[in-house]
């Protein structure tokens, strides 16, 4: 018998390859009795290093569950409301957790010609699919009220302001946007 164990396992996969380990443990540790004793040592060897291998898996599985929550904890601080000023438009958006992604909805924006007030439903999302990866949200799209839309990046500078980019035309566009407490 031959057993071979793959690290690169979702979670998932780990604890049903876990689950596997122990009734294979429990099937070898109850036949052994019948089993010579050159067998019954190899079966003792072989128990105690699949035993090791459980033991590594459960912290392999461990440390990425970790990791998971740490990054989706540091992702998570772009949720809020946001007030943007610019010289182009102003706006007070929020940024809501959608699934794997962030998208963002407007609460109020006014660019000089066009003005619109939130209605709290789906028309209200102008900013989808930012996914976050070592400390920028990128792949995000942001569609504006002229049926444009532009690929964006976002950052958060500080815990209050968070950077926005893309490019209009072939020109880079930046905006800062100002957390707003809910005092």
């Amino acid at each position: 018998m031959v057993l071979t164990l793959r690290y690169n396992l979702k979670p998932k996969q780990m604890k049903t390859y876990h689950f596997s380990f122990i009734v294979l443990l429990v099937i070898l540790s109850s036949c052994k009795d019948n089993i010579p004793k050159q067998k019954e040592l190899a079966i003792e060897s072989r128990i105690s290093l699949m035993k090791q291998q459980i033991d590594s898996t459960k912290q392999e599985t461990l440390k990425i569950e970790s990791k998971t929550r740490v990054n989706s904890l540091k992702a998570d601080q772009i949720l809020g409301v946001w007030e943007v000023r610019s010289d182009h438009n102003m706006g007070i958006y929020e940024i809501e957790k959608h699934k794997d992604t962030y998208r963002g909805k407007i609460h109020y924006y006014n660019d000089g010609t066009n003005e619109y007030l939130g209605n709290n439903d789906t028309s209200d999302y102008f900013l989808s699919d930012l996914v976050y990866e070592d400390g920028i949200y990128h792949n995000g799209e942001l569609f504006m009220p002229d049926g444009t839309n532009y690929k964006v990046r976002m950052r958060l500078k500080t815990n209050e302001e968070l950077e926005l980019k893309m490019n209009v035309g072939v020109e880079p566009y930046t905006e800062i946007w100002k957390r707003q407490n809910n005092n």
